[in-house]
């Protein structure tokens, strides 16, 4: 019998060009996965952090539901049931925030984005600042988280206050943006921009006679604004106004009907926290709220006129009814123009 020869196929080992990407890939999916994890522990620890440091002010947070997801590309922090307790204008105070759940990217990470989940409600012992806030949509952005002075974006829509006193408001939209001032001479020095967009509110239709909805824009620089916030309420206002803080208006406009209101100037707190500065107005259509308080038009044209006749600086033209004085506030007391008004200026706190 002859004995046949028998042929093996030589079995074929993985070519090096393919294990190589994936080694690469499953060290590159094993470092991302640590790096998530270190940043959710971090993200973790803040929170942590805050909470501990918030103590020891007095003031007690709570998030008794929390998540930490979003893997593998985000940290996401989720927060339901967010409660509050401290004191709040010297007045012990809880407070509740339905949710809210903050965002950031791996690749970005000094960029947080923050949804809140409404309603908000603070109860203080003495009643004097309960509300309940209401809100379609809230939304706020945080950029330069870790370099010192982060830059601050807020935008939400269909706001509702009530107090239980009755009154409150409404809001359409409302849109807030802060950050370090560029090219400011002081280095403590924050633009602020606020705007509002359809707002109600009963006492100041009361104040002005007009029903219609407000939609106003303020832009300006706060100096001495205070990085941090040790104390909420009159304790972090009487700080800025020790250290001289005033809030420099760049440009101010406001609507409502047909009043229209445009103002330049700086503006601050005396002494004993009445409002006190300078803002250059341009009114128009206030002819009959002016009246209310003892001012005419027609005698503040007529000195213009005789001040430009005795060899005074001319002004310019104003549009054909609005009309330019400055409003200065000053010793609990307003002035527009030259006449001082029956209008006295309380303490704000």
């Amino acid at each position: 019998m002859s004995q046949g020869v028998v042929l093996r196929r030589a079995r074929r080992r993985p070519r090096a060009s393919l294990m190589v990407p994936l080694l690469s890939l499953a060290i590159l999916v094993l470092g991302w996965s640590v790096l998530w994890a270190v940043a959710r522990w971090q993200a973790a620890a803040a929170i942590d952090g805050f909470i501990a440091a918030e103590a020891a002010h007095g003031r007690s947070w709570s998030c008794p539901d929390r998540t930490v997801d979003g893997y593998p590309f985000r940290i996401e922090v989720a927060c339901r049931g967010v409660g509050f307790a401290g004191t709040v204008d010297s007045s012990p105070g809880e407070g509740h925030l339905a949710g809210l759940t903050a965002r950031a990217w791996l690749y970005e990470p000094s960029a947080v984005y923050m949804l809140l989940d409404g309603p908000m409600t603070l109860t203080t012992a003495d009643h004097h600042a309960d509300f309940t806030l209401g809100w379609d949509r809230l939304g706020a952005k945080l950029r330069g988280v870790f370099g010192g002075r982060p830059r601050a974006e807020l935008v939400g829509e269909g706001f509702t206050l009530a107090r239980p006193d009755g009154t409150g408001g409404a809001a359409r939209r409302v849109e807030l943006r802060a950050g370090p001032a560029p090219g400011a001479a002081a280095a403590d020095a924050d633009a602020v921009e606020i705007g509002l967009s359809g707002l109600a509110a009963p006492g100041l239709d009361a104040v002005t006679g007009e029903a219609a909805a407000l939609d106003g824009h303020l832009a300006g620089t706060v100096t001495h604004a205070m990085g941090d916030l040790p104390d909420l309420g009159p304790a972090t206002v009487e700080r800025w106004r020790a250290a001289g803080g005033r809030l420099d208006v760049a440009d101010a406009t406001m609507t409502k009907g047909p009043l229209s209101l445009g103002a330049s100037g700086a503006l601050g707190l005396d002494a004993l926290h009445r409002l006190d500065g300078r803002l250059d107005a341009r009114f128009g259509g206030f002819e009959p709220i002016m009246k209310r308080y003892g001012i005419s038009l027609g005698a503040v044209q007529v000195g213009g006129l005789l001040a430009n006749l005795l060899g005074g600086k001319p002004s310019p033209a104003p549009r054909a009814g609005v009309v330019s004085l400055p409003v200065v506030f000053a010793d609990g007391t307003v002035l527009i123009g030259p006449f001082k008004t029956g209008l006295r200026l309380p303490p704000l706190y």
